[in-house]
């Protein structure tokens, strides 16, 4: 799988001259996906907002045609963002002739049903979502299964940066801009761990403290970077150059 560089992305993300549009889709292309695309919803009790902020690869007749028919009412991407708290299979939504409908559809405009949605929750009933889709006609079913954990892991801090992008943009969620490293030592060392793929509870056996004290620091970490998840930490520590340099500790850790 290809790498994508989370400091350059994180700089794209910082100059506003570049359009959102142009970071989605050289994602797809290098991460050769079928679609991506990126939302900011908002939910005013249960009604969702049709002016959500957003960028898509999906061609403009599908999305047309998605509006028009007011798929986005049973669409898992959004329905099913604000109830979960990590990131979710399209499968996971309950079947219903309705949704079967959608896919139909979808399939016929050359977009496929298999898919995933990474959720960030905001502090104001906003959910910050990337979704991913495979391509159309898929080939292996099972190979795009076994895919999905990577792109996952590496989708989720990109899926931060564009919430940042959102927040400066747009004043949404009213998030404050770290300036400083405001992090101890051990705080910055367990956040490190954490973004090289490491649970809290490995992290723990790795400097050799309880699990709870490396939760204490990752809550520490989130209040003091004012971020909403530890994903949205780790997108913040990179972006502000707050993270260790573990160095050949990784190669003896893996």
């Amino acid at each position: 799988m290809t790498n994508i560089d989370l400091d350059k992305l994180a700089d794209l993300a910082d100059d506003d001259t570049i359009k959102g549009q142009v970071i989605i889709e050289y994602l797809r292309d290098q991460l050769d996906v079928g679609h991506m695309t990126y939302q900011l919803l908002r939910f005013p009790g249960v009604v969702i907002s049709i002016g959500n902020y957003g960028y898509s690869t999906y061609p403009p007749e599908w999305v047309m045609n998605y509006m028009v028919k007011g798929y986005w009412r049973i669409d898992p991407a959004s329905t099913l963002a604000f109830n979960r708290a990590s990131a979710f299979d399209w499968d996971e939504a309950a079947k219903s002739p309705e949704l079967d409908q959608l896919w139909l559809d979808a399939n016929d405009h050359g977009i496929s049903n298999y898919g995933f949605t990474i959720p960030i929750h905001g502090p104001n009933q906003e959910a910050s979502i990337l979704s991913v889709s495979s391509k159309w006609p898929i080939s292996d079913v099972a190979a795009w299964r076994k895919r999905q954990p990577e792109l996952i892991r590496l989708l989720m801090p990109i899926t931060a940066i564009f919430f940042d992008r959102f927040a400066r943009q747009f004043g949404v969620g009213q998030y404050a801009q770290p300036t400083h490293a405001l992090l101890s030592y051990a705080e910055r060392e367990a956040l490190s761990w954490i973004s090289l793929g490491k649970t809290a509870w490995e992290t723990s056996q790795i400097l050799g403290k309880s699990q709870r004290t490396i939760e204490f620091q990752l809550a520490s970490c989130r209040e003091k970077l004012g971020a909403v998840t530890t994903a949205h930490a780790i997108t913040r520590a990179v972006a502000g150059g707050f993270l260790e340099d573990l160095g050949g500790s990784h190669n003896e850790a893996a």
